[in-house]
């Protein structure tokens, strides 16, 4: 009788190993450097309410998740497993929420549509770590990665013109 149970255990975590890379490469395509995107670059502060206390908090928060977003690349899915990234992601997530609370009245579309994209990635992980690896699962995680990627360069460009 042969067990079939290694096979699948060890295409799950190459499954996963390349979400976690294709991830990574995603999101820190999005935060890379956007030079051909910027449009209007001021230096207003962060925050019209808030002045430049508002303003460090915000470019502070950001820096906060450019880190975390390439962390990201870090991680060793073989040693960390899929909790590895799980933690990642839920850093990036609170990363994200102490930069719209920084910065209310700036990136405010483009940091809900970045948190949006996250939980997306989010579901589209667990999907995949419970083992449901089917051809629909893979492409809705690449997508994931996608919305995720162009959401944080959005946020990445109203960084930029945000923070000096």
């Amino acid at each position: 009788m042969t067990s079939r149970s290694p096979a699948p255990r060890s295409g799950r975590r190459r499954a996963l190993a390349l979400a976690a890379a294709a991830m990574a490469i995603g999101l820190l395509a999005g935060c890379g450097d956007s030079d051909d995107e910027a449009t209007d670059t001021t230096d207003e502060p962060a925050s019209t309410t808030g002045g430049q206390a508002a303003a460090d908090e915000f470019c502070a928060a950001g820096d906060e998740l450019r880190d975390d977003v390439e962390a990201l690349a870090d991680i060793d899915i073989v040693a960390d497993g899929v909790d590895g990234v799980r933690e990642q992601l839920d850093t990036i997530q609170d990363d994200v929420a102490a930069l719209r609370e920084s910065g209310r009245d700036v990136a405010a579309d483009e940091i809900a549509s970045l948190e949006t994209a996250l939980d997306d990635l989010r579901t589209a992980v667990d999907t995949l770590a419970g083992g449901d690896i089917s051809a629909d699962n893979a492409r809705d995680a690449i997508d994931a990665i996608g919305a995720a990627g162009r959401a944080a360069g959005s946020v990445r460009t109203e960084l930029d013109q945000a923070c000096p």
